[in-house]
């Protein structure tokens, strides 16, 4: 899923929005990358050299303020093949529900797995609560806008899967 980089992939959005960390190995050594907006070039090529091997991944654990959940929307059941998927990541500030950080991950939403990190910027300190969905859903739609023409088909539907899915 990492290396292949299928925009559709069901774990990369999970492995964005979590912050993981790539170790790559190769006659020159040892590198360690994060899996951000910066990883994936295009269509199924990523920043790993040719020389390189993915040797390892670190996930993160959670902290006692920290949700993450994940979802995916497929045509039907017994097609695993993913329309749309989120991955989101939320810590909040001790003591209350205000958003401290905030990453979310879609996979499907253009050629490469992306990261909606204008929106989720824009969020940082709101409370968790109804004004907040207008703000997200602003900012995915401005940020996330695909095509008529985009690959997969279905723009319009796509987008509203990513509010859906967010909701």
């Amino acid at each position: 899923n990492i290396m292949t980089g299928s925009p559709i992939s069901d774990l990369n959005p999970i492995f964005m929005a979590s912050q993981t960390k790539l170790n790559f190995k190769s006659v020159h050594g040892f590198r360690q990358i994060s899996m951000d907006n910066d990883f994936f070039t295009s269509y199924r090529k990523n920043i790993a050299l040719p020389e390189e091997v993915l040797i390892s991944i670190e996930i993160p654990f959670t902290s006692e303020k920290q949700y993450f959940k994940a979802f995916k929307q497929s045509r039907r059941r017994d097609e695993d093949i993913t329309i749309v998927n989120m991955a989101l990541n939320v810590e909040f500030e001790e003591n209350v529900d205000k958003i401290s950080k905030l990453s979310i991950a879609f996979g499907g939403m253009a050629p490469v797995t992306v990261l909606a990190d204008q929106t989720c910027q824009q969020v940082i300190g709101y409370q968790w609560n109804d004004a907040l969905l207008v703000k997200i859903y602003s900012g995915l739609l401005d940020e996330l806008h695909l095509d008529p023409s985009a690959l997969g088909g279905m723009p319009y539907y796509r987008q509203l899967l990513t509010l859906s899915l967010f909701f």
